[in-house]
């Protein structure tokens, strides 16, 4: 019989690895495809850290790499469709309702620009809408 503690609940993992979006070595395509990858492009950035009891539960930095190498900036974050993603689902239920009253999509994205930090394309309101 084990005679580990188990970690409390609110610390969910007993270790967890943070790594850059651009983490890892680009793909190397075989085919002719037009949809090449462009997050991974090498970048070393990371920290691992675990959970430890020592007098009290803590969290431990086991490894961490500074080197981070790509360019950061709003423009290339908004890029990114995590950051155009709106995870309120009363406000995604009034973007659908919106749209189920024959609203069209310009108008929609007005309302959420006004609504929300959030700054999706017109494509991100099609796929709320649609789902």
């Amino acid at each position: 019989m084990s005679t580990a503690k188990p970690i409390p609940e609110e610390l969910k993992f007993y270790n967890k690895n943070y790594v850059c979006t651009h983490y890892g070595e680009p793909r190397h395509n075989r085919g002719q495809g037009m949809r090449p990858n462009p997050r991974r492009i090498g970048c070393k950035a990371q920290i691992n850290a675990c959970v430890h009891f020592g007098a009290d539960w803590e969290i431990v930095f086991m490894k961490q790499n500074t080197g981070h190498n790509p360019e950061v900036g709003r423009e290339l974050y908004q890029n990114y469709h995590e950051a155009r993603q709106v995870s309120d689902t009363a406000f995604l239920d009034s973007v659908r309702t919106l749209h189920r009253a024959g609203a069209n999509r310009k108008r929609i994205l007005e309302y959420v620009m006004e609504n929300t930090d959030a700054e999706p394309t017109m494509k991100d309101i099609h796929n709320w809408s649609s789902v």
